[in-house]
């Protein structure tokens, strides 16, 4: 399959980055066409009986309407305070009705007052403009109390939502280019070369691109989840052009022209980077499954995003690569990337199989995950790749790239810690913890394996 896609990769280097972008361009400008939406309402399950029982109650109630007043302090101040806050919010153009309620502790006073816009419906840049209702209600009355000297609360729907949907847009808008730029510079630690890293950084745009497309295409619509979990999924994409840069490198520095040297990478790396995206792609798949709203959209935007970096990580970036190499552009060198304690951590655990798979094997369920196999497959495919090579050397071969690929999936997932939804953060941690387990593991247990099994000798 390989040989049959390098082939045709040469003759037509131009038809293929064509073609990909072209496809990729396509899908993006379904995004252009389906409608934004940015609510509060679009991470949440509608289908569910119990959502919708609550919205049903909501059309007559309005409940989402009301916000809840608590002002607190001296009484005197804050019974003057309860006063002037009634005086501001009878009839004011953005409340539709505003009562004390009855029962009143010393110390405290509490005022309900139903707004006229629903912010669980409204978009995230109205809500981020500070247009909203209870946004120029909040700070009317914070002008009219400021000097009262009582402490001024706010609690509800209105404000949970708007300070949520703040939160999330204003960190969105910095974290995902933070993000991105992030994986990009981990990548610069291992291709030295602008034009050849910006040519990784386009095939990454244009999966990130086409990956938005899709999933407005699934869903018919657009939330500001894509803009976290699309960079979720560049971290991850760029594992794959990590594992084809510096195979590529190792082989061209082994001594052959760049057409064998790419012919090489690709039948060796290929697979286990195909392997690999699609074990990671099928993880992501099942989410897709999901009733909730937001894990099916990670299921969908991982799964769809996971496989087009991958399709264009074999064709377009080898493509671009040939079209390079043909127009006379200096080869990328090794000198600057080197991994201190790799080579060390290798030997040590063909040197010590028995301990080395004693310890392993209490990570072995955190290796078992879609993200961890990764690793572990590079290990295996490079063993069986070349007879000959001792199991440190197959761990040092494509451990270089599963260290940086470990940076760059942590990268992608980093972004999420702050994205102000508690699924996400516990899921980010999670990875975040398990990916370092993932990469010792790959890189000790398979090649002390490999020796304790008799299958491979142990140092080079």
């Amino acid at each position: 399959m390989f040989g049959w896609l390098l082939t045709r990769l040469l003759v037509h280097p131009g038809r293929f980055l064509g073609g990909s972008t072209l496809a990729c361009l396509a899908l993006a400008s379904v995004a252009l066409v389906v409608p934004a939406d940015t609510s509060f309402l679009s991470v949440l399950p509608q289908h569910d009986p119990l959502v919708q029982r609550y919205l049903a109650i909501d059309q007559t109630a309005r409940l989402s309407h009301r916000a809840i007043l608590l002002l607190e302090g001296n009484d005197d101040a804050v019974e003057a305070a309860a006063l002037t806050a009634l005086e501001t919010l009878d009839g004011h153009p953005e409340v539709d009705w505003v009562a004390p309620d009855p029962r009143q502790e010393p110390g405290a006073r509490v005022l309900v007052a139903s707004l006229v816009d629903d912010p669980m419906r409204l978009a995230g840049k109205d809500i981020v403009s500070g247009q909203t209702s209870f946004s120029v209600v909040e700070r009317e009355l914070a002008a009219a109390l400021d000097g009262s000297g009582v402490s001024v609360g706010w609690a509800g729907v209105p404000p949970q939502t708007i300070q949520d949907i703040e939160a999330t847009m204003g960190r969105m808008l910095w974290l995902t280019p933070l993000s991105f730029l992030g994986v990009l510079l981990l990548l610069r630690t291992v291709e030295r070369r602008l034009v050849r890293l910006g040519l990784i950084g386009g095939a990454l745009g244009l999966a990130a691109a086409g990956t938005v497309g899709l999933s407005a295409l699934v869903f018919g619509s657009l939330t500001f989840n894509e803009g976290f979990l699309v960079v979720v999924v560049c971290g991850l994409g760029a594992d794959f052009a990590l594992h084809l840069v510096v195979r590529l490198r190792e082989e061209r520095a082994a001594g052959p022209g760049f057409e064998e040297a790419l012919s090489r990478t690709l039948d060796g790396a290929g697979p286990a980077v195909a392997a690999g995206a699609l074990t990671t792609a099928g993880a992501f798949a099942v989410l897709a499954l999901a009733p909730e709203t937001l894990p099916r959209r990670m299921g969908v935007i991982g799964a769809s995003g996971l496989v087009l970096c991958l399709l264009l990580m074999l064709t377009w970036l080898p493509a671009a690569w040939v079209l390079l190499e043909r127009r006379g552009a200096a080869p990328s060198t090794d000198a600057a990337f080197r991994v201190p304690g790799l080579r060390r951590l290798a030997g040590l655990s063909v040197a010590h199989p028995g301990r080395t798979v004693a310890v392993g094997l209490l990570a072995l369920a955190v290796l078992l995950l879609g993200l961890g196999v990764d690793d572990g497959l590079h290990v295996v495919h490079r063993l069986r790749e070349d007879p000959d090579l001792p199991a440190d050397g197959a761990a040092v071969s494509v451990g270089r790239a599963v260290v940086m690929t470990t940076a760059t999936t942590s990268a992608g997932f980093a972004g999420l810690l702050l994205s102000n939804n508690p699924s996400l953060e516990a899921m980010a941690l999670v990875i975040l913890l398990g990916l370092p387990i993932c990469l010792i593991a790959s890189i000790s247990l398979v090649p002390a394996l490999a020796v304790l099994l008799g299958v491979r000798r142990g140092d080079s």
